[in-house]
């Protein structure tokens, strides 16, 4: 486990001894909390974990992130809805350019062009969705949470 904050190796169940998180506070953190933070642009207590929250179903996620990724499906399902925006937004600004430079067998220089131009993000948004689709099957896909609260002794 490590740690959200500082990203120090923490033993299970024990403390960073830089941040003073405990292990029960990351293994109790909430995806949920982090999304509505983040929805009412609430950003100070949200930290990005490679430890998945007991709110987020890893299998659906891989599936998300497997067939729909490419869509940033996977990212908005966790909350890191810049990130499935850039996605989506590439999509549809592409396909437009795309499939009229196509029909138009490229002979419109600007459709052309801006087809091309377009392409680099798609092909962009495909590196991502391989990044995100490998970081989930290797459980090091980070997203976000918000902390446990501290017990109390």
């Amino acid at each position: 486990m490590t740690c959200p904050i500082c990203g120090c190796k923490m033993p299970q169940k024990s403390m960073c001894i830089y941040c003073k998180i405990t292990g029960d506070q990351v293994e109790n953190a909430s995806n949920k909390k982090a999304k509505e933070r983040i929805k009412n642009h609430d950003r100070k207590e949200v930290y990005y974990s490679t430890t998945m929250p007991k709110d987020v179903n890893r299998t659906k996620l891989l599936l998300l992130t497997l067939l729909l990724g490419y869509l940033g499906v996977g990212n908005y399902y966790v909350g890191r809805y810049v990130k499935g925006l850039y996605s989506t937004l590439s999509w549809v600004i592409y396909l437009p350019f795309g499939i009229t430079n196509a029909v138009l067998n490229g002979n419109v220089v600007a459709f052309k062009l801006l087809s091309e131009i377009f392409a680099v993000f798609v092909m962009i948004t495909i590196v991502l969705w391989i990044a995100d689709t490998i970081a989930v099957i290797a459980k090091i896909y980070k997203m976000p949470v918000v902390l446990g609260e501290k017990k109390k002794k």
